[in-house]
């Protein structure tokens, strides 16, 4: 699994994110906008969230059997191509189902329709004849979880109050920021 196509939108506004760190002046947004970056990938390796709208693409030997689970949390579109032996072809949407699965609905099953199967895959020497590409995340800075934007918001104020800090570095340095998380963490 990879990153396919990254967020396009950050899940805190710079000018909630200089509010929060008690900042003023327009030449603060490039800095700021790089720190809201950094805090949300602590905030999604901590919690297993995707916050922002961003695709990953899972890439198969074979079609999956129903009880083969992708990992993925919260999807919200799923888009599947397959090799045919010369080209890569999208499958139409109709021709299979997917659903959230697993114990905590942290993986998708992926099976063709009632009655229908999967098409014949084409041949390759080495490597995938199957690509899910999964669609995860909110899609505006208004439906990320106030948990996950609160805890940017605390990460983005402590590194402009310290600059010789990384994120990582002023996680540790500060043994209860993590806790904000909690109420979004995903225990797998």
């Amino acid at each position: 699994m990879y990153l396919l196509t990254p967020a396009t939108l950050a899940a805190v506004t710079v000018t909630d994110a200089k509010f929060a760190a008690r900042l003023d002046g327009s030449h603060w947004d490039t800095p700021i906008t790089g720190m809201i970056a950094a805090a949300t990938q602590v905030a999604e390796h901590e919690t297993g969230l995707r916050l922002m709208n961003q695709v990953w693409r899972h890439e198969l030997e074979d079609w999956p059997a129903a009880d083969d689970l992708l990992p993925e949390l919260r999807p919200s579109a799923v888009a599947v191509s397959y090799w045919t032996g010369t080209a890569w072809a999208v499958l139409n949407v109709a021709s299979y189902v997917w659903t959230p699965a697993g114990p905590t609905g942290a993986h998708i099953a992926l099976a063709p329709v009632l009655g229908g199967s999967w098409p014949a895959l084409g041949a390759v020497a080495l490597g995938p004849r199957v690509r899910v590409d999964v669609t995860s995340g909110s899609a505006t800075a208004a439906n990320v979880p106030p948990a996950a934007a609160q805890f940017i918001k605390a990460l983005v104020a402590l590194l402009v109050a310290d600059p010789t800090l990384t994120a990582q570095d002023a996680m540790e340095s500060h043994k209860y920021l993590r806790h904000i998380l909690n109420p979004v963490r995903l225990y797998r």
